[in-house]
C-alpha cells in the first residue's frame, strides 16, 4: 500500500473484506484501519456495505474513473445467509457438514 501511494500508481483497486473475524477470534475493535494513516496516503479510501451490490458497483465506478488507486473497505458479515454459520467463529475454518449443506440448499429450492 505504501509503495502504491509513494509511486502514485493510478490503476489499482484493493478490496478489504472487513468481516470482523480473524483466523481465531472476533475483532472487537471499532476501527481496525487507522484513519490517520490511511488519510495520509495518496489513495482513495471508500467504505461500503459489502453485501449491497448497487453500492459495490457505484464504488467501482468511482474508483475506475479516479486518477488515484483506491482501497475499498467492504464491511461484511462472515457466512451471511448461511444460517448457523453466519457470523459464527466456529465456521471460520471449518467446512459445513453435508447435512447442513443439504438443509441450507433446501431453503432455496
Amino acid at each position: 500500500i505504501f509503495f502504491i501511494s509513494e509511486k502514485k500508481i493510478k490503476n489499482i483497486i484493493i478490496i478489504i473484506d472487513r468481516n470482523k473475524i480473524s483466523a481465531s477470534e472476533k475483532i472487537n475493535k471499532k476501527e481496525i484501519f487507522e484513519k490517520k494513516i490511511l488519510n495520509l496516503l495518496y489513495l482513495n479510501i471508500f467504505k461500503i456495505n459489502g453485501h449491497n451490490f448497487k453500492e459495490i458497483y457505484n464504488c467501482f465506478k468511482k474508483a475506475t474513473k479516479s486518477n488515484k488507486s483506491s482501497i475499498i473497505i467492504a464491511d461484511t458479515i462472515k457466512g451471511k445467509g448461511f444460517g448457523i454459520a453466519e457470523n459464527n467463529l466456529e465456521f471460520s475454518h471449518q467446512p459445513l457438514n453435508p447435512k447442513m449443506i443439504k438443509k441450507l440448499i433446501s431453503r432455496y429450492e
